[in-house]
């Protein structure tokens, strides 16, 4: 245990509408994503101000969960697989039907993806030297997760993707190197 950052622990109570569990330690409201409600999140809170931030030692899951995903949990590409899609649906815009119903007094028809994978359509890839093609990690905009099939997207642009990634291996000098200033 490190006397310095010492480990905390919480258990979630509620999921927000970006889809993070949240959890009380000592009074101050935490949030974690890819928690469930009844999960306990070891966590350890280290730097001070703008630096500060949490690091994750352990989530104890209530309940066990299925995804398609092998990104999930490591790209930011999506942050919910873990909650069933009615559910998550519910939490992505119960505040934002509130705030309309107060604000207009209007009641919106929301209508809910007919499938739970496959209905983006459009998905912004970042390309890395090396031929990576994928999406942010999770939480850090430097690095790149390689993702070679998206569940979350349709299948044209999953399919785009493979092309664009034939055409990016045969023309591998194009990818554009931050860190060289070489290639577009």
């Amino acid at each position: 245990m490190n006397k310095e950052f010492p480990e905390k622990k919480i258990v979630v109570d509620r999921i927000l509408p970006d889809l993070k569990g949240e959890g009380l330690f000592e009074q101050i409201r935490y949030s974690f994503p890819y928690a469930q409600i009844g999960d306990e999140v070891i966590f350890e809170e280290r730097g001070r101000g703008k630096r500060r931030h949490l690091v994750v030692k352990e989530i104890i899951r209530n309940k066990a969960f299925q995804f398609n995903c092998n990104h999930f949990t490591k790209c930011g590409g999506c942050a919910g697989q873990h909650i069933p899609y009615t559910e998550q649906f519910f939490l992505k815009t119960n505040d934002l039907v509130g705030e309309i119903n107060n604000r207009y007094r209007i009641t919106p028809i929301l209508i809910e993806a007919k499938d739970e994978y496959s209905y983006r359509n459009r998905m912004d890839f970042a390309v890395f030297p090396g031929n990576i093609i994928g999406l942010h990690q999770a939480g850090n905009f430097r690095k790149v997760v390689d993702v070679e099939y998206c569940h979350i997207q349709n299948e044209t642009a999953n399919n785009e993707l493979e092309i664009f990634r034939r055409a990016l291996a045969e023309f591998p000098e194009i990818i554009y190197n931050r860190k060289t200033g070489e290639g577009f």
